[in-house]
């Protein structure tokens, strides 16, 4: 059947009558248009592609003009690592869709950083808020004004169902769900024939979770469909990933109509254009059809052939590869090469071609599995009957081995092996190299090119001399896979010619298109001095390899490509000396055997399986700890509830009387009432009528009061007529005795100072009178020169002193007059107070008023008694005033009234209480159905948490026992213990023990051919018996030859890096001649390579004729010339470019020049006879004078003719190896 065809503009498919969508030729605009896309998965591996997929999807949403984009996740394609050039790509198309409309985008599995938490993701750069908003939990939110709930991925889709369960039916009605979930019986992978259906995802979140919503559109499975009767639909990738996606055309982007009404179209699908890009087809198929029946443009095919077609691949993958194809790779169907490249075991092959094309087909992909899982899972029984009964019980082993098999399952299906050196679930790199191109390597001057297509297969000899460049050709394909030199004695600048010194380079070009470059000192190519490396695919760099640094890139490199890194290479592939290959292993230490060994049995894989039994451990030990806790707080509940319980046991009663004793005060109550209610009129007629007459009362005191001030006014006014004039006269009396006792006061003061004056002067007088010789006034200080002065100052002192005494004397006379006018005013006082017969303080304290003050009060008071009375008379209108006064006094009226209050206060109390007692009774009623209630569901609630503390301990118990077995299998599954000691099963050292006897076999096999007398074998812990320390050089070499074919025969199919070649570098030097036929016989018959190529000078091998060794071998013959190494071969297999000369390719060698050089030569060496050139050191000036172009010369000379007899006695000639040797001597 001719392969679909894709020439055709991309189509809208309409989902409303899906499962049958109709394809429409045009688009049609919408009001409101959201553009929906998930799943394109920005990762290293086929980038151009998916930037051209992500370019049409944001050409598609500016086309339509969508108002919204929404992403429903997995736009990067990784967990923990993000690659710089799919996250720039990817950034790179965001922005462009942020452009467009705003942004809104679910985190799905492969965005999260984390595997059960999205707060972590390469995509938090972006969430920006305005433009462009990232969902990490379930969110309810509104676009365009339209009700929308985003689901982003949950690890625990529990969570999710809890979430939508909590929906009512009306919200979920008018909203619509985005969501990256995983729908049990949603089709994960496609039906990939007849014989096999398409493959439903089971899962919790079941499609009845999804009904009711207005519209559901999902992401993670990249097949588009519609979910049951729902409207509910996966979106689907965008594009093609891998060859499982073949024949799925029905990709693209969904344009949403959320206005759409009923009958309406709610969204349309257009398909990529360029979505079909694989193509599965049989290379049979492909002989009987015409070119013009399948489209191979840009496509990528995965060619089926049977083992005899092998020969014909290589043309037809060209031919497809010329018609335009953009990738051929090779898928074999039956026989044991078939089970190589799918991975089966040969010994587990189906009887029949159509059995193994059903398994074969399983396997779209060709996809490396180190070591099947189901070869570890049927190794698990035989390591368990391994482990003591004491740690496991036999009676366990299903149970344990159950475990495994889900940790191994979960391991393969989540968390595939992280890409390493040797080991990754990536394609298989078939390594047939088709050319070797080496430029100025070494020896190597010029460029030599090897078309190792060219050879037939079989074992091929490079032999040739001792520095003619034998490893040349080994050296050059390691150096340019991994930048090492097999010799561990090699700087990074060793490889780079002597003479040349510059443009050192390396090309492999391989059948399956790939194609590696590796430079040094080489700056018109690699940009600069330093090392440098490329990657080509189908002739074309991959310019997203380059990682910045060649460290970095060789990583990638090993990683991503090769699958196989130095050392792998070194341990399988090549064998030689200085330490390296099966020798390594023979020399290394138990602990690094068993590294290697692990590395060769492809157990790499438990890395993946220790990683989730940890994780698996961790999360029941989790759940095991959440559940104790569960287990306390249920123990916590019910002691609290079974003390509930106790107390409204206790509480219930008391209610029960409490309600009895108030229904009883209800009824005393009532009786009381009753009795009331007919004395309540006497009582509030007698309280009416004793207010009235209280209010009698209170206007006859009234009246008393206002005649009773008439009186106090009237006598105020007699004393104010008399007392008036006294007050006033009293305080003129003591105005003027005030004024006399200021005089006084100063008159003393003047009495005083003229006192002390007088004081003063006697003095001034005395001491003058004891002292006159002196001359000196003690008191005025002045000089008094003779005793006349003395004396007339004397006198005058006592002038002085005589009116200080007058004046002293009238001071007292005024003091004495003042004293009798003072007694006078106080005769005077005491005589008014005694006429008014008051204090002379209440006399001064009192105001009083003049008499027509008075007058005006008295009449104003006798008005307002005069209103008064006539108020009262008003008032009591009807009533005998003066028999209330008599019978009825203030204080019996009071009296009654309150006793008439009490007694209504009594009444309004009965009311009250009544009120009281029953809300008590309510309230009473209301607590015991309360507590009642209670006490029933507290007595189911303990039973359910009985029931529910006895599920938790076995549920603890059960965990505790996964717990228990998940330790175990993490134990397992570790890194083997460098020291044996422990005892703690380890399934690595299991397997490891397991293979040493069939690595024991294998090299007896070898053995026995190689020397039957020389035996070698591994221990259980990986030593060497017997050992070899005493062991000859030739018998080392067998034993050598044996591990390593042994070694190889381990790690040839479980290694990504399936090389067609071995590589043995002298392996004949120290063996005899028997030694060297039998491993020649040995060599012959490998089986699974198309080329060994055997390095060798021994000529019992390869025969002195130099062209044809033992049994027919092919050989490749290396010689030096004077322009570096250069290669024999058969016709077409080597193409040599030498600094100068022609090429022949028949020959591949040189002819042209070497005349020329050798005339060159003699011409040089007559002439230094001529010149007479003699002395060990004038030659050594000489020497180092000579142009490189001399130096080429003298050494054809060399070779041609020998050197010539030294001048001297004694002088040795120098070596033609040697660079500095003359041709003159």
């Amino acid at each position: 059947m001719p392969l679909p065809r894709l020439h055709r503009p991309f189509h809208l498919v309409s989902c409303r009558n899906y499962p049958h969508p109709r394809l429409l030729s045009t688009s049609r605009t919408l009001a409101t248009k959201w553009g929906v896309f998930t799943d394109i998965h920005f990762q290293p591996d086929d980038l151009p592609r998916i930037v051209s997929t992500a370019d049409w999807i944001a050409r598609t949403f500016e086309e339509q003009k969508v108002s919204q984009i929404i992403c429903l996740g997995d736009i990067l394609n990784t967990r923990e690592h993000v690659n710089v050039q799919a996250l720039s790509a990817c950034v790179a198309f965001l922005k462009d869709l942020r452009k467009i409309a705003p942004l809104q985008i679910l985190l799905g599995n492969h965005d999260m950083n984390l595997r059960h938490s999205g707060r972590v993701s390469a995509l938090d750069v972006l969430d920006t808020g305005v433009d462009c908003s990232v969902y990490r939990d379930i969110t309810k939110m509104k676009i365009d004004g339209i009700e929308c709930l985003m689901v982003p991925w949950h690890e625990n889709h529990e969570v999710v169902v809890e979430k939508l369960s909590g929906l009512d039916e009306e919200e979920k009605a008018r909203t619509f769900m985005f969501g990256h979930l995983a729908v049990n019986g949603a089709v994960q992978q496609a039906a990939v024939s007849e014989r096999y259906a398409a493959r439903q995802h089971s899962g919790v979140l079941k499609g009845r979770s999804l009904a009711g919503f207005k519209g559901v559109f999902l992401g993670h499975f990249h097949i588009h469909q519609k979910l049951g009767d729902n409207q509910a639909w996966y979106v689907g990738a965008p594009m093609q990933h891998h060859f499982g996606d073949s024949g799925d055309v029905n990709r693209g982007l969904a344009l949403l109509n959320p206005l759409a009404k009923e009958g309406e179209e709610l969204f349309e699908l257009v398909r990529n254009p360029e979505v079909d890009i694989f193509r599965t087809v049989s290379l049979q198929e492909l002989k009987t059809k015409e070119q013009t029946d399948f489209d191979v443009d840009g496509k990528r095919i995965s060619l089926k052939c049977n083992a005899v077609d092998l020969p014909e691949f290589e043309t037809w993958r060209d031919k497809l590869i010329d018609a335009g194809a953009g990738d051929v790779r090779q898928r074999l169907q039956v026989g044991t090469e078939a089970a190589i490249a799918t991975g089966i075991d040969s010994e587990t092959l189906p009887a029949d071609e159509a059995a193994f094309e059903e398994e074969a087909e399983k396997k779209a992909e060709e996809y490396y599995q180190p070591l099947s899982s189901e070869s570890f899972i049927d190794s698990l029984p035989a390591f368990l009957q391994s482990v003591d009964p004491t740690l496991v019980s036999p009676s366990e082993h299903q149970i344990y081995l159950e475990t495994a098999n889900q940790i191994i399952r979960e391991s393969d299906a989540t968390n595939p092996l992280q890409p390493t050196s040797t080991s990754s679930h990536l394609p298989v790199f078939h390594a047939r190299i088709r050319t070797l191109t080496i430029e100025n390597f070494f020896s190597v001057q010029g460029s030599l090119k090897l078309h190792f297509h060219q050879l037939q297969p079989g074992t091929w000899f490079i032999v040739g001399p001792n520095g003619a460049g034998k490893s040349l050709i080994l050296e050059a394909i390691v150096w340019c896979l991994f930048g090492r030199t097999l010799r561990n004695d090699m700087s990074a600048s060793d490889p780079v010619n002597d003479i040349i010194k510059k443009n050192c380079a390396v090309r492999i070009d391989f059948e399956n298109g790939y194609s590696v470059e590796r430079f040094r000192n080489y700056p018109s190519r690699a940009g600069g001095k330093g090392p440098a490396l490329k990657l080509y695919k189908n002739g074309q760099e991959v310019d997203t390899f380059e990682r910045g640094e060649v460290n970095k890139t060789q990583a990638a490199l090993e990683r991503d490509v090769l699958g196989c890194d130095f050392s792998m290479l070194t341990k399988s592939v090549v064998f030689g000396d200085d330490g390296r290959g099966a020798a390594n292993f023979l020399t290394l230490d138990r602990a690094e055997r068993r590294e290697v060994l692990e590395d060769l049995l492809g157990v790499a894989r438990f890395d993946g399986y220790l990683t989730t039994a940890r994780e698996e451990r961790k999360k029941v030990e989790n759940e095991r700890l959440e559940v104790k806790i569960r287990m306390d707080t249920t123990e916590d509940e019910i002691r609290r509830y079974e003390t509930e319980k106790l107390k409204l046991e206790q509480d219930i009663p008391v209610l029960e009387k409490r309600k009895k004793n108030v229904e009883q005060e209800l009824e005393a109550l009532k009786e009381e009432e009753e009795k009331f209610e007919r004395e309540k009129d006497g009582i509030e007629k007698t309280r009416d009528e004793m207010k009235k007459f209280q209010k009698v009362h209170e206007k006859l005191a009234e009246l008393e009061k206002l005649e009773k001030r008439v009186g106090e006014i009237e006598i105020a006014k007699g004393q104010a007529k008399i007392f008036l004039p006294a007050q006033k006269t009293l305080k003129e009396l003591n105005a003027e005795q005030q004024k006399l006792g200021s005089q006084a006061s100063e008159l003393n003061s003047e009495i005083r100072s003229a006192t002390r004056r007088d004081q003063e002067i006697g003095r001034s007088i005395t001491e003058l009178q004891r002292n006159m010789n002196k001359g000196v006034c003690p008191t005025c200080k002045q000089n008094l020169v003779d005793k006349t002065a003395v004396e007339s100052h004397v006198s005058s002192q006592q002038t002085m002193r005589e009116e200080a005494q007058s004046r002293l004397k009238t001071y007292q006379a005024d003091l004495e007059k003042l004293d009798q006018a003072m007694a006078d005013l106080n005769r005077r006082k005491n005589e008014l107070l005694k006429t008014v017969q008051i204090p002379e303080n209440v006399l001064l304290g009192n105001t009083f008023l003049p008499q027509a003050e008075y007058d005006s009060r008295i009449r104003a008071l006798v008005t307002s008694v005069a209103e008064k009375g006539s108020e009262l008379s008003s008032f009591a209108s009807g009533l005998d005033i003066d028999s209330i006064k008599s019978q009825y006094t203030p204080a019996a009226v009071s009296a009654s009234l309150q006793q008439s209050e009490k007694l209504l206060s009594l009444y309004r109390n009965l009311t009250t209480r009544r009120s009281n007692l029953t809300n008590t009774l309510t309230a009473t009623n209301v607590d015991l159905s309360r507590n009642t209630t209670q006490l029933s569901t507290l007595t189911t609630t303990l039973t359910t948490l009985a029931t529910s503390l006895s599920s938790l301990t076995d549920q603890h118990a059960t965990l505790s026992s996964q717990y228990r077995i998940l330790l175990f299998w993490e134990a397992a599954f570790s890194p083997t213990p460098k020291a044996q000691t422990t005892t703690t099963p380890n399934l690595r050292q299991h397997l490891i023990s397991a293979s040493i006897p069939l690595l024991n076999h294998l090299i007896s096999l070898h053995l026995t051919r190689l020397s039957p007398n020389l035996p070698l074998s591994f221990t259980p812990s990986l030593s060497i018996s017997p050992p070899i320390s005493k062991r000859s050089s030739g018998q080392r070499k067998r034993l050598n030859l044996a591990v390593l074919f042994a070694l190889f025969q381990l790690a040839r199919y479980r290694s990504r890096f399936r090389a067609d070649f071995v590589m043995l570098d002298e392996v004949f030097d120290a063996l005899d001649v028997d030694g060297q036929r039998c491993a020649a016989e040995m060599i012959e018959e490998v089986e699974g390579v198309r080329n060994v190529w055997v390095v060798s000078h021994a000529e019992k091998v390869w025969g002195e004729g130099g062209k044809v060794g033992m049994g027919g071998k092919r050989v490749l013959e290396v010689r030096m010339t004077p322009q570096g190494t250069a290669i024999d071969g058969p016709e077409g297999v080597v193409e040599w470019c030498p600094p100068e000369g022609e090429i022949d390719l028949r020959e591949g060698v040189m002819e042209e020049s070497m005349d020329a050089l050798v005339e060159k030569a003699k011409r040089i060496r007559k002439t230094k006879e001529a010149e007479g050139v003699d002395g060990e050191a004038e030659g050594k000036v000489k020497r180092k004078r000579r142009t490189k172009k001399e130096m080429e010369e003298a050494r054809a000379l060399a070779e041609l003719e020998g050197p010539s007899p030294p001048k001297k006695k004694g002088r040795k000639p120098k070596s033609i190896d040697n660079e500095e040797v003359v041709a003159a001597e």
